[in-house]
Parts: C-alpha cells; structure tokens; sequence
C-alpha cells in the first residue's frame, strides 16, 4: 500500500501551486531526505513540516542560520557530499547543477548517497527562461532531453520529467481563470507559455 502522508494539507502548502507536487515526491521516504543546494532551508523547513518523523539534511557551500531550524544543516560540496553511502531515502536538487561545471560529477556524487531505488527530485531553469542569463553565475540552462541524458549517464532512471510555467509570468492567465495549481503551470510549460523549468523525479538504479 503507497504511503501518503496526513500532513501534506497543512496551512504552509497552501499559495504555492508547485511546492504540493515537489513534497509529495517523496512520500515513500521513511528516514532521511538530502536537499543538495539547501540555501535558506527553506524546502528542508516544509519538507520536515510535511514529513515530521523522517530526519531532513540540508547541506549548502555558505553558512547559513535558521532560527529554531528544524532540520539538520551540513555544510559541503555537492562535488563532494559529507555522508556515506547509500543512506538517503530521497534527495532534493533545486536552483543548483545550472551553476556547475562538471554537473555529472555532481549527478554521480547524489546517486552515491541515495539507497538503490531512492528518489531523486531536481529541478533546474529551461533554456528558454528569459532572465536566465541575467545571473552571472548561471554556466548553462537544461531542456528536457540534455537533463535526461545526464541523470541517465550519472546512474539514474527518469521516470518522470515536464516543464514549467513561471509563476509570475503565468500569474494573469491563472487569475483568468481562477486556478494556481500545479497542473496549469505545467499545462502552460508545456506549451511554452512563460516557461521557466524542468523537472524531473528520478530513481537510483
């Protein structure tokens, strides 16, 4: 029987059409969730709100401070990542391998620290996002295909990948028709519509 978490219709989910679909990726997680890239913590803080009994680890190269964090903070490499093996259920990679220069090695070092089977979110800018270029750090944006050939290459299976409207960008047609949710971002970065990012779930093999 699948595994649904109780606490996925919580107040903190609600105005953010794209978070319920990024948390519920990892439903089946029942000990440990890396997010590579953590930042502010801010996905670890809604991930631990979601999942209270599963131990949440963010690591990120800055240091960082969360009042009353709760979720454990490393600070690493994601070249490079501070764990063992095979001991992560789940991982999370938003806003990251878009920086990298050698994102395998990246790709690689995150199936290294996933169990056989875990689940790897990631998330990065498509190559049509208008601002991509606007930050300096940026060293390349993905579509769905050259994404794919690189989580494949580093050791995983794709079993789902899609676009994504912006939701700024898209905010004036979803009040149109009265609709924040994640199927209409994704309907609309589908066709191009202010698209911004592709997603992708992935499973160690």
């Amino acid at each position: 029987m699948r595994y649904r978490s109780p606490y996925l219709e919580q107040e903190h989910l609600k105005g953010y059409p794209w978070l319920f679909e990024e948390i519920k990726v990892f439903d089946q997680c029942k000990n440990k969730i890396l997010d590579v890239g953590c930042g502010t913590g801010w996905f670890c803080t809604n991930l631990k709100k979601s999942y209270p009994t599963v131990d949440i680890f963010g690591i990120d190269t800055r240091d960082i401070w969360v009042e009353n964090a709760t979720f454990n903070y490393v600070k690493g490499s994601c070249y490079k990542i501070p764990f063992k093996n095979q001991i992560f259920d789940g991982c999370a990679c938003k806003a990251v391998i878009e920086h990298l220069h050698d994102p395998l090695s990246a790709i690689q070092e995150i199936n290294r620290v996933l169990k056989v089977g875990g689940i790897l979110f990631i998330s990065v800018p498509d190559v049509n996002d208008p601002h991509f270029w606007d930050d300096y750090s940026h060293v390349r944006p993905y579509t769905k295909k050259s994404l794919s050939c690189l989580l494949e290459e580093g050791g995983f299976q794709v079993n789902e990948i899609y676009y994504l409207s912006s939701l700024m960008g898209a905010g004036i047609i979803l009040r149109l028709f009265n609709c924040q949710s994640h199927a209409m971002l994704r309907f609309l970065g589908e066709l191009g519509i202010f698209r911004s990012s592709v997603s992708a779930v992935a499973i160690k093999r």
